[in-house]
């Protein structure tokens, strides 16, 4: 009797532990990861303000540009940041891997701008313009081509921008995976996604969370995304890097016929600061993503100071100046992304005026552009051709060839000259 007794307390015991375990499974939760996420997490959990002043160097196939000066500041729901931008030419090496010191030497194109972007919790505002005219002041309306042309940009958006913040933020708080819209702390990422400790390497773990199949998301078909960080416990957990990579589905093949798509992003920290007691954050930091050896970029982030809970006092003081154009995008959160993303956006257009408020509104760009062009007599200018990287090396190439010739038959005539005398 005591025999089946035990018996049945035995398998009782174990159907118990089976569903947990199922449970556990099914959710994606480990203890030891959920352990170390919280741990993560429990940095954060009296941050209600942070001030980042930092300076980037980014490089990449599309972009080469230095940003000094540069502030990142978030209150609540709200977060501003300003960026002091100047395009540079591409390393005469033609790498994207150019350390500080090659940067210091590329050259300068362009103008350098300073743009700022502030949410308010609902909507963002941007306003970007020349370094050495900023804050605009007296400004005239018929003058909007001609900023226009110099780099002026005042927009109003009502989409949700908060994880556009946090995702330009050198510091990650949050992180962002592509079957999410928004972004997501550490510790629900491991509640709702398989997730499983991986090692320990002296100070450091490394946790793994993932979607092994994941269904289409934002417009691609997703096979599956992984998404490993490393925590430094001697550092109060503080975030030693991570690395997500996605496996997508090829919107065409390749000439060998391949269809899969591997993007990688890796986040490395080299150093840290010593915000408070056991808060470390990152100062010294590296992103690189590459999907090949001719798409890869990096970013460079040197953090020279933060301020915990210490918020700027000009932080919610953001204005567009007085006769300023600005463009309202009209979508909203939670309007589906357009079919051609070729289409003209819809927006309203505003004409500012004093107290941060607009004097005129125009439903309609072309609406603007008629009162504009009956008011001011000037029609809109035609978009200026972009010409391709490979098109300015050949027209520098025929122009080099030109001068040559042209030199060699000077030369020969000279020569010649000489000759007869």
């Amino acid at each position: 009797m005591r025999t089946r007794f035990a018996s049945i307390l035995r398998l009782a015991f174990c159907l118990c532990v089976a569903t947990a375990a199922s449970s556990s499974f099914a959710m994606g939760a480990d203890p030891t990861v959920e352990r170390f996420a919280a741990l993560y997490e429990e940095q954060w959990k009296d941050v209600r303000a942070m001030r980042l002043e930092y300076s980037q160097l980014t490089r990449s196939q599309s972009l080469n540009a230095n940003f000094d000066g540069c502030s990142w500041e978030m209150v609540d729901d709200r977060a501003r940041i300003v960026e002091l931008r100047a395009m540079v030419a591409p390393p005469s090496s033609g790498t994207n891997d150019s350390d500080a010191s090659t940067a210091q030497r590329v050259r300068t194109v362009g103008t350098r701008l300073r743009s700022e972007s502030y949410f308010d919790g609902t909507n963002t505002y941007e306003y970007a313009a020349p370094v050495d005219e900023y804050p605009l002041e007296n400004v005239r309306l018929e003058d909007y081509y001609a900023l226009r042309r110099k780099g002026v940009r005042c927009m109003i958006s009502h989409r949700n921008k908060h994880w556009r913040f946090w995702s330009l933020c050198p510091i990650p708080r949050y992180f962002s995976v592509p079957t999410e819209t928004d972004i997501m702390t550490l510790s629900e990422l491991v509640e709702k996604y398989e997730s499983r400790f991986v090692k320990k390497t002296g100070p450091l773990v490394q946790l793994e969370i993932k979607e092994p199949d994941p269904q289409a998301a934002q417009g691609y078909n997703f096979k599956s995304w992984t998404l490993y960080v490393s925590l430094d416990t001697s550092k109060g957990c503080a975030l030693a890097g991570y690395q997500l990579t996605v496996v997508a589905e090829r919107r065409r093949p390749t000439a060998d016929g391949s269809t899969e798509l591997k993007v990688i992003q890796e986040y490395s920290v080299d150093n840290y600061k010593q915000v408070r007691g056991d808060f470390w954050l990152p100062s010294d930091v590296e992103v690189r993503v590459h999907s090949g050896a001719d798409r890869n970029s990096l970013v460079k982030t040197t953090i020279r100071s933060v301020a915990i809970n210490s918020p700027s006092e000009a932080f919610d003081d953001f204005v567009f100046p007085e006769n300023v154009v600005v463009f309202e995008d009209l979508t909203q959160p939670d309007d589906p992304p357009p079919t051609d993303p070729n289409a003209r956006p819809n927006r309203r257009v505003h004409i500012w005026g004093p107290d941060n408020k607009p004097t005129r509104t125009f439903e309609t760009e072309d609406e603007f552009n008629e009162f504009y062009e009956t008011t001011y007599g000037v029609e809109e200018p035609p978009p200026q051709p972009v010409m391709s990287r490979r098109a300015r090396l050949l027209v520098f190439v025929g122009c080099a060839f030109v001068v040559i010739v042209a030199l060699f038959g000077a030369y020969l005539f000279f020569d010649k000259s000489r000759a007869d005398a």
